[in-house]
């Protein structure tokens, strides 16, 4: 899950660099010639400063993920060591059976429609 969250927060701050930096795009033909620019100009005033802010939050953000999944990682290779039978058997679930959780899902009613009452 962090390593996702990760992923997303380095994606988002690539976004908010190029705000700050602009950037151009370029469309292109199926030859490979362009047809239309798109330039992006960097970003100024008050939209400035919520990107800085947000650059800000961000790696903050990533900091402590790593820092988190970098201890949940260290976590698990130092219990991993530790006895492969116990995980065997918990593995397979309650009363020793592999295969999905048991899950009990309420019975269809036998009518096909699931409208009641009267028609008008």
């Amino acid at each position: 899950m962090t390593a996702r969250r990760i992923k997303r927060l380095e994606a988002d701050l690539r976004r908010v660099e190029r705000g700050l930096d602009g950037y151009t795009r370029t469309f292109r033909k199926h030859d490979g010639t362009p047809y239309y620019v798109e330039e992006h100009k960097p970003a100024t005033g008050e939209y400035r400063e919520q990107l800085l802010a947000q650059k800000e939050h961000i790696e903050n953000q990533l900091a402590y993920d790593r820092q988190q999944l970098a201890a949940a990682t260290a976590k698990a290779s130092s219990s991993s060591g530790a006895s492969t039978t116990s995980t065997s058997a918990t593995a397979c679930g309650p009363g020793g059976t592999t295969g999905s959780p048991s899950r009990r899902t309420p019975p269809r009613s036998s009518s096909t429609s699931g409208i009641t009452g009267s028609r008008r």
